[in-house]
């Protein structure tokens, strides 16, 4: 290409520069001023004799003469309408006035007789024919039809649509769509005594109303209604335009008519015109042909001496763009052309600099995907696959994944096992919900590739605020569930089978303390009441860990029943008197009149108020306050805080709200976000004292996981928590089959119905 563009330089020069220093000075110039000096005396010459040979042209005349009729038409037109109007609004209004009307709309009723219908008609009747209404419709006050006179296209208005006739205070105009007929519908009331008894409706077709009003007044122009739009109120315009082809004079007209916006659309014919005005028209044609020959001669010698360098930045721009980095134009002229041309070179510079280092960052990122342990996959927009590292493809057994790569999700290979297919679907629906899920908060769910236990994390990939595709991590931890699970099975085994000698060890001492204890001392009666009281404790150790052993197993019973919040918190609070005298704390209850009585398994319900009870009695100082509340809300916003984690899956927001707020030691802002892991216990002044194993929270959001209710907390260090269960609230009258499902595990625990009520 560059071999070709020389030689052609070469020759154009010799042409277009006969001296030397002509070259130079033109050479100097800048591109806007080679383009302005020719054409400047180029343009003066051309408008010099254009206005010469436009004086025999009378175009001007010709539009003028146009105009000034359609606008004259146009203005009759409108004014025309107008009255149709007011003539429709004056009918309305003279028979919302008439008293036979009023009469007949005042007695009529629903089982009324068609008499007081037909003397409507034969009052409204003449004032149709009479007015040039197209339709008038009667309603009474409950927008029931009394009358309706139509042609039979606008019949069925008041049964397909009688929104199109809603009551009216007041005499209201506005235009309206039905079919594919616009209308211009006058609504009137008729009030007598101050009574609403109905509506008169006086409805125009304004296709028909501006067809006979264009011929009833000779119209010379044609007159067609294009467009009405209801509820746009907009000020009159005007947009006119020359078919020259037809010889034609358009306008389109916009006004204001009612509530809305009505488009008519007039045609003027300038045939006569046009053949008086030809001649001028030839004439200027002729000075227009000379004019555009010498500018088209001087416009082709311009040209070549500014498309020389030009071809050959764009030659060079092709090859760039093909690939080829290594061309460059090195144009050395002055002006901004060859300006261009070096900012062209300088900018393939720095591409090629960029290119090379995306591709070093590229081939780095390859590598450590292609060395990490964990499974990653990524999609756009499209769900086409976008990376698959090794270890992805090896845990959702993909043989080849390199040839994945650009290919739609839909093309992974599906393994024979069963159980790997149903986890690949559960892979492939979580990056998929990426893409269309609002909240970008990454998620993170473990299921099961076959023989193996995997931790997907998935997030979308997020550019200036678009999504632009989604990423799932897969970590491998089948050796990590595993221990686990052994540790849990390990716990739950030792617990059982500690609860054996556990008992015995409780019964010989209650049995020890029940015969009398006259004869020990006072150190050997403090050391049993110590066994006694960590016996108790470690039983009570031993029954947590068993709880959450087979919480974690799902194999929890729920023995669901009607239950009465009222009796159950008391119950509780009974149970507790002797820890709530031993703190002197004061334990305020304050529970809402008529609770709902709530379904739910009652251990459970027992154990959830015990540990929130319990740790608000606990960790307040001796003499320190618990405010215990119960009352129901309708919404999700009159929760105290947000709820932790859970959601509330229910269409019915309706529920029962207990509420446990103390004064006491509070908990400290760091360890609140685990709160509720087991074995978990805050560090703070009565830690010490009070004791624990850091299981009650746990277990308790558990069980209130397992019931599908609702969880939340707050909490300041020294100013004491506030916990609250948000529990669904039923009665026994509207408690069905269908609330029994809605309320069953998602694990598949089994549920059984009482009669009692406790």
């Amino acid at each position: 290409m560059t071999s070709e563009v020389q030689p052609l330089a070469q020759s154009a020069q010799g042409k277009l520069a006969p001296s030397r220093n002509y070259q130079s000075f033109w050479g100097r110039l800048g591109i806007r001023q080679k383009i302005l000096y020719p054409l400047i005396a180029l343009m003066l010459f051309s408008a010099i004799g254009s206005n010469i040979f436009f004086i025999f042209s009378t175009t001007a005349t010709r539009d003028s003469i146009l105009n000034q009729q359609i606008s004259d038409e146009s203005k009759r037109l409108q004014d025309a309408l107008g009255t149709r109007v007011e003539e429709a609004t004056t009918g309305a209004e003279l028979l919302s006035r008439d008293p036979q009307v009023i009469t007949a709309l005042r007695t009529e009723e629903i089982t009324a007789t068609s008499n007081e219908s037909l003397e409507i008609s034969a009052r409204a009747q003449p004032t149709r024919n009479r007015l040039g209404i197209d339709q008038i419709v009667v309603t009474n006050a409950e927008g029931q039809v009394r009358t309706n006179i139509a042609p039979s296209f606008l019949e069925a208005i008041t049964v397909r649509s009688p929104e199109l006739l809603p009551p009216c205070a007041t005499t209201t105009t506005r235009l309206a769509l039905f079919e594919g007929y616009r209308l211009l519908i006058v609504c009137a009331p008729v009030i007598a005594s101050g009574r609403y008894l109905g509506a008169i409706h006086s409805i125009l077709d304004l296709d028909n109303q501006v067809t006979r009003t264009s011929r009833q007044l000779e119209l010379a122009s044609d007159v067609s209604l294009i467009d009405v739009q209801p509820d746009v109120i907009v000020p009159p315009n005007t947009q006119q335009r020359f078919d020259n082809a037809n010889q034609m004079l358009i306008r389109n007209e916009t006004f204001t008519l009612g509530n809305g916006k009505l488009e008519t659309l007039m045609e003027l014919s300038a045939t006569g015109i046009s053949e008086v005005v030809s001649s001028g028209f030839r004439t200027n044609l002729i000075g227009s042909g000379v004019t555009l020959l010498l500018l088209g001669a001087a416009g082709f010698l311009l040209a070549r001496s500014l498309t020389l360098p030009i071809l050959k930045l764009s030659s060079v721009a092709q090859a760039v763009a093909q690939g080829d980095l290594s061309q460059r134009a090195n144009l050395d002229h002055e002006d901004e052309i060859g300006q261009l041309g070096r900012a062209f070179d300088q900018a393939t510079s720095q591409i090629t600099e960029l290119l090379e280092e995306q591709a070093h960052a590229a081939s780095e990122r390859k590598v450590i995907l292609q060395s990490i342990a964990d499974g990653v996959l990524a999609i756009d927009t499209n769900e086409r696959i976008l990376v698959l590292n090794p270890a992805a493809a090896t845990l959702l057994e993909q043989p080849d994944a390199e040839a994945l790569i650009g290919k739609p999700l839909a093309e992974l290979h599906v393994p024979d096992d069963p159980a790997m297919t149903a986890g690949l679907q559960q892979v492939v629906q979580q990056v998929r919900n990426e893409l269309t899920e609002e909240d970008p908060t990454p998620i993170e769910e473990q299921i099961s590739l076959g023989r193996r236990i995997v931790q997907l994390r998935s997030a979308p990939t997020i550019v200036d605020g678009v999504v632009t595709g989604a990423v799932v991590s897969i970590q491998d931890v089948t050796r990590a569930v595993e221990l686990d699970r052994a540790k849990n099975e390990f716990i739950a085994t030792a617990s059982h089978e500690l609860r054996t000698p556990l008992a015995s060890l409780r019964g010989f001492v209650d049995v020890f303390l029940l015969t009398g204890t006259d004869n020990l001392n006072e150190s050997q009666q403090m050391y049993l009441q110590t066994i006694k009281r960590q016996t108790n404790n470690l039983t009570q150790l031993v029954n947590d860990l068993l709880e959450i052993a087979r919480l974690e197993r799902g194999d929890e019973r729920l023995e669901r029943r009607w239950i009465a919040p009222t009796s159950a918190i008391e119950a509780v609070l009974s149970g507790m008197t002797g820890m709530i005298n031993q703190r002197e704390v004061q334990v305020s209850v304050e529970l809402q009149d008529d609770l709902p009585m709530i379904w739910f398994d009652s251990l459970h319900l027992r154990l959830i108020l015990t540990n929130l009870f319990s740790n608000a009695i606990k960790y307040v100082y001796v003499g320190g306050m618990v405010i215990i509340r119960a009352y129901t809300i309708e919404r999700s916003d009159q929760l105290p805080t947000p709820p932790f984690q859970l959601g509330w899956e229910r269409s019915n927001e309706a529920s029962l709200l207990i509420v446990v707020e103390d004064n006491g030691v509070g908990i400290r802002a760091e360890d609140q976000p685990r709160i509720f892991e087991r074995f978990f216990r805050s560090e703070n002044p009565l830690s010490v004292e009070v004791g624990g194993t850091g299981l009650g929270l746990a277990i308790t959001y558990e069980l209130v996981k397992l019931h599908a209710c609702q969880i939340g907390f707050r909490s300041s260090e020294g100013n004491g928590s506030l916990f609250w269960v948000r529990i669904p609230a039923s009665t026994i009258e509207r408690f069905t089959e269908l609330d029994e499902q809605t309320y069953s595990t998602s694990n598949g625990a089994s549920v059984s119905s009482r009669d009692n009520v406790n």
